[in-house]
């Protein structure tokens, strides 16, 4: 009995060691520079459809915890299933923001840093991992991280990455 049982512990390993071995990122993106916000955009001649303006937030910054911030694993071929993600607009601002600016993966593994900064990324194999952190005024860092079984965490900060000036901001 007791052989019969590696038996099966050594074939799911084998097998599916996703499900063996699969493990999580968690972390939290951090700006401590102190940040004016930003004026709104004044909506225009869409003014009966947007309203008098639509918030910038292409800097949100609560307690040190930068948001909208997109997380990806840096990795062909880790597996996982695509997922399906909605973008809605309504009063002329698109949710989720960062979906605005429209990132694309080579797998499912991301996720956008919320209200604290924080963010997770669950559920891929073990190994070891490139994780890049991509905001769309402040640009992007990577740092690498092994995972293992549970949680890994990782933590990014850009407070000593200089806003990058633009001249053309649109909505």
């Amino acid at each position: 009995m007791m052989i019969f049982r590696f038996f099966i512990s050594t074939m799911i390993f084998l097998i599916a060691p996703g499900l063996a071995f699969s493990g999580s990122i968690n972390g939290k993106i951090t700006y401590s520079p102190k940040v004016t916000p930003s004026n709104s955009f004044d909506t225009g001649i869409y003014k009966n459809n947007c309203g008098i303006d639509v918030p910038n937030e292409k800097l949100l910054v609560e307690d040190q915890g930068l948001m909208n911030v997109v997380v990806s694993i840096e990795r062909d071929n880790i597996g996982g299933t695509p997922g399906e993600y909605k973008l809605e607009q309504k009063d002329c601002r698109y949710t989720p923001h960062v979906s605005a600016g429209i990132i694309v993966t080579d797998n499912p593994f991301h996720n956008i840093s919320g209200q604290a900064g924080t963010f997770q990324i669950k559920d891929f194999p073990s190994g070891k991992y490139t994780i890049n952190a991509w905001h769309e005024v402040l640009g992007s860092k990577s740092q690498t991280v092994v995972v293992g079984k549970g949680n890994a965490m990782i933590n990014f900060d850009f407070s000593n990455v200089a806003q990058k000036q633009r001249k053309n901001d649109i909505l």
